[in-house]
Formats: C-alpha cells, structure tokens, sequence
C-alpha cells in the first residue's frame, strides 16, 4: 500500500513518451489551468505502471472525497488568484477552493455553493449573518 502524503496537489493519469534522448510524462491541461502545477516549475512524480483498464496496480490511489461539502460554511485565507480573477484558497491536501471577488492575504468567512472532485467555489458571507 502506498502512503498519499498530506500535501498532494494532484493525480493524474498519463502517458509516457519518449523524445529524443529523453522520455517525457504528460501533464493534462486541466492541471495547468487550475494552477495546481506550473509550466517550468520543477515537481516530484511518482509512478505507477497500469498494465491494462481492468488490472489495477497495487500503488494506485482512490480519489479521495473532496474535503468540504456543499453549505458548509469555513474560514479560509485566499493565497492566490486564479487565472479568471478569482481568489484561491488551499484546504486539506491541496484542495482548490476558488473564491470570487476576493484578494490574495485576505480572510474570509465563506459557504461552499458547488463541489467537484478536484475544487469547490465558495461565495462570501456577508458580515450581517
């Protein structure tokens, strides 16, 4: 059983390819938009080899359930802003919780309104509440 460290950021699939001298791993697009890796920047991979669909290999992980449901109500601190303008803050393994309307260093008091596998979006509450 592999061990999943707290600070993942992302897993993917990808294919392996060889270019040159050297062989290169895909990254999907999807991982460049929402920021969780960078074009140039340096990262660590692991890798698990998948013999065919219906032959899991021992080293690959379930998708964990993301760490916040919707209506739930939490106070983050935006870190980042998305490539939308959107404020970004970072939960539990790396989670993205995109947040409109905020700016980067800023707390906030939020309500989680829509979760997917791979980031929520969150609107702020208003003070009044």
């Amino acid at each position: 059983m592999v061990e999943i460290p707290e600070n993942l950021q992302c897993l993917y699939s990808g294919t392996v390819t060889r270019s040159d001298d050297e062989y290169v791993i895909e990254i999907p697009a999807a991982e460049i938009k929402t920021g969780t890796i960078l074009p140039g920047e340096t990262v660590r991979v692991a890798t698990c080899p998948q013999r065919d669909a219906t032959t899991p290999t021992s080293c690959q992980a379930s998708h964990p359930e993301p760490p916040v449901s919707e209506g739930e109500q939490r106070n983050v601190t935006i870190e980042d802003i998305g490539a939308e303008g959107d404020g970004i803050a970072y939960l539990d393994r790396g989670y993205v919780l995109f947040v409109p309307e905020t700016e980067p260093s800023e707390t906030v008091d939020v309500e989680i309104d829509r979760v997917m596998q791979r980031f929520a979006v969150a609107s702020v509450l208003d003070d009044k509440e």
